[in-house]
């Protein structure tokens, strides 16, 4: 908070390999004192602004391999557990994992709706009744362009009007642009 100027709204513990799948932890045991610490995350962020909660979140940090997927996934869940409707989006166009983790199809997902190959987009039906998914689909050579893209601002707008919140899933900002991009676009 010193160092950025900025309030944190929560904190997640480390958890070791020995803990079990970090992944599939709040899915499997929804009341284990882990998934207090993302309740937490969600109470903060839902009241974090005064007049609504903010509608796209965007889940990135400097470098690989810091908890961004596992954040995302776990925010997602929870917040789907309050009523709220809820889309999480792989943006993560480079390294995603979320359909492995959910064991979705990725042959189609928000690679082929912004390059144009596929006319719809890919909104998949998650494992909580409030949540749906959209997988980032087949690795694409121009991430960066494809999220810079015109059909990426009308994706966002209409998927405003269908859910209460949206999370993005996004790559680190120090190894590439695609995460400073989508905050600029949300």
């Amino acid at each position: 908070e010193t160092r950025l100027g900025l309030a944190v709204l929560g904190m997640v513990p480390l958890l070791q390999a020995k803990d079990g799948n970090i992944e599939e932890l709040l899915l499997q045991n929804p009341q284990t004192a882990f998934s207090e610490h993302y309740k937490n995350l969600r109470t903060a962020l839902l009241l974090s602004s005064a007049s609504k909660p903010p509608q796209n979140i965007l889940v990135t940090s400097m470098g690989p391999e810091e908890g961004k997927t596992v954040t995302s996934m776990n925010l997602a869940l929870t917040i789907a557990e309050s009523d709220y409707s809820v889309l999480l989006i792989d943006s993560d166009l480079r390294k995603p994992r979320i359909h492995s983790i959910f064991g979705l199809n990725n042959t189609k997902g928000l690679s082929t709706y912004l390059a144009g190959t596929s006319s719809s987009i890919n909104i998949i039906k998650g494992p909580k009744e409030n949540l749906s998914i959209i997988p980032a689909g087949p690795l694409p050579p121009n991430p960066s362009e494809l999220l810079s893209s015109y059909k990426l601002h009308e994706l966002i707008r209409v998927l405003k009007e269908r859910y209460n919140i949206i999370i993005w899933d996004s790559p680190p900002l120090m190894t590439v642009t695609d995460g400073l991009i989508l905050s600029q676009v949300l």
